[in-house]
């Protein structure tokens, strides 16, 4: 059989063929299509030869068309088989099973495109469009569980800010410890289970003596060092269960459940020691301070107020008495502090 016979055995195979065969070049213009492709897509051989790819290709397939494309031209690849959809000349759309090759010549070097394919039947359509419609809710759970991997994320991020947060309004920045507000919430928790359980707890201020010629001698600086040593010796000294805190100022408050006033005593005078035995040391600055002590007791039926003003009172008369000293506090304390401020009261009206 001579070329010219060949030729025309495969232009009759082609023109006969049940399923559309489409040759582009490698910019994808069509080159050649058979009446089967022809009959399929709704256009004539001579408008058929005016097409690309692109124009039988559906809008949102055109990326992975593309893509695919040059694959072949390239050379990436030499065939490519998948289900794939074709927009006809009237504008509707069908499936079909696509097989798409590289055509090469002689010397290996890709000179054309070859795809064929065959329309599904209805069936296949819906069982595609089924897998379809499967496939895009199984990627949009995917995407609702990182979004709500995402959200659980930020939520737990801020749970921990919020605790934070509340933690720096409840801490003093200089010493660590908690501050006045957390204090005052302990002191309320404190006499709630005093209430409940009929044990006392202790209350103790301590004060740094002479704290303003101490920043008056050395500078703020010193003075912020000793309030951040003394802080350390206090929480050093103190029971798991107790309750440190920065009071204010130089003040600072212990708080100590279950505890009398007689054991309260015992504590604080260890603390004073702890205190007094303590040498504060910076560049070439070295010297010791005191703390003066007034220890009350919250019992059933009293207030936080009264054993506040009780406190006040005992740590006035050690402050009075010559400070360095821990004083708890006694009825008859508060008839001293009446006789001095009667007399201060006297002395300012003269």
């Amino acid at each position: 059989m001579d070329d010219i016979e060949l030729n025309n055995l495969y232009k009759l195979v082609i023109d006969n063929a049940m399923v559309g065969i489409g040759l582009t070049d490698l910019e994808g213009r069509f080159i050649l299509v058979n009446e089967a492709w022809c009959r399929k897509m709704g256009y004539n051989q001579n408008y058929a030869l005016m097409l690309t790819v692109k124009d039988i290709t559906m809008p949102e397939d055109l990326e992975v068309s593309s893509l695919n494309f040059k694959k072949l031209a390239s050379g990436e690849v030499d065939s490519i088989e998948k289900l794939t959809r074709y927009r006809r000349k009237d504008g509707t759309s069908f499936y079909a099973n696509l097989s798409v090759s590289s055509v090469k010549d002689d010397n290996g070097k890709i000179v054309a495109i070859l795809g064929i394919f065959n329309e599904v039947n209805d069936q296949l359509k819906i069982e595609t469009n089924l897998r379809d419609d499967n496939q895009a809710l199984e990627a949009v759970n995917e995407r609702l569980k990182l979004a709500n991997e995402e959200i659980n994320k930020k939520n737990a991020e801020l749970e921990t800010a919020y605790v934070r947060l509340d933690e720096i309004a409840r801490t003093d920045t200089l010493t660590n410890l908690p501050n006045r507000r957390q204090l005052e919430d302990q002191l309320l928790m404190e006499s709630m289970r005093t209430m409940r359980t009929q044990r006392d707890f202790s209350v103790c201020i301590a004060d740094i003596d002479d704290f303003k010629h101490i920043n008056d001698d050395y500078g703020h600086d010193i003075g912020d060092i000793v309030l951040k040593d003394i802080a350390n010796i206090f929480k050093n000294n103190i029971r798991s269960a107790d309750y440190i805190g920065r009071w204010g100022g130089e003040e600072f408050m212990f708080i100590l459940p279950e505890t009398p006033l007689s054991g309260a005593l015992v504590f604080m005078e260890r603390v004073r020691i702890s205190v007094l035995s303590h040498v504060i040391n910076k560049d070439d600055i070295n010297f010791s301070v005191t703390v003066t002590l007034g220890c009350s007791s919250f019992m059933s039926g009293n207030s936080i107020e009264d054993v506040l003003k009780q406190a006040d009172l005992a740590l006035y008369a050690g402050k009075k008495s010559g400070k360095n000293i821990a004083v708890k506090y006694d009825k008859r304390l508060e008839t001293v502090h009446s006789i001095k401020k009667s007399f201060i009261n006297l002395r300012g009206d003269y």
